[in-house]
């Protein structure tokens, strides 16, 4: 059984499938399942252990609560999909996505690592950009997504946005960068 993050094997090899990314020309899983190798095309995919959400879609948006942070992608818990019902907002069981730097990255702004924009335990509004058999992939590109409540990274107290635009821990005096939405919360969640 592989995991989120698990090497499968070296893209000068085999090339990444479904189901899968690669990190410093590793082949990694980006869900849990088995490795499948086709030999004749040279890929390693993931069969997914799970089925993928039904009723979430490409196109929509999400709030989630980022459980790691790699170098170059961040996984998180979907919690709540921003889907109206009857003028209601319908709250559905949680599904897993991953999203890679390239969809936190705008035109011309450097990222060296993920963690320049979430952090673990940041609460995230994103969009669906692919979903595959087991494995929702998300941006959080545009002025609207990004992190919309985060915590200090060494008390864990909520982050307040100051007039600088910046995120300011009251209890340690840090200050702390972000990929922050235009609706960042200042009240806890």
């Amino acid at each position: 059984m592989e995991t989120p993050g698990n090497a499968l094997g070296e893209e000068i090899e085999f090339a990444a499938g479904k189901g899968t990314y690669t990190e410093n020309e590793v082949v990694r899983a980006s869900l849990c399942g088995s490795k499948d190798i086709d030999e004749k095309k040279r890929t390693i995919s993931i069969k997914p252990c799970f089925a993928t959400a039904e009723n979430i879609k490409v196109g929509q948006r999400a709030y989630a609560v980022i459980d790691s942070v790699g170098e170059t992608h961040a996984m998180m818990t979907i919690f709540d999909y921003e889907k109206e019902h009857g003028g209601k907002r319908v709250n559905f069981v949680s599904d897993f996505a991953m999203m890679r730097i390239e969809g936190v990255k705008s035109f011309g702004v450097f990222m060296k690592n993920m963690s320049e924009a979430v952090r673990v335990g940041d609460i995230v509004k994103v969009e669906v950009s692919k979903i595959e058999r087991g494995g929702i992939d998300v941006i959080m590109k545009g002025k609207e997504l990004g992190v919309v409540k985060a915590f200090c990274s060494s008390c864990r107290r909520p982050l307040v946005l100051n007039k600088d635009n910046k995120l300011f821990c009251q209890n340690c005096n840090r200050t702390e960068a972000r990929k922050i939405a235009s609706s960042y919360i200042e009240v806890m969640l």
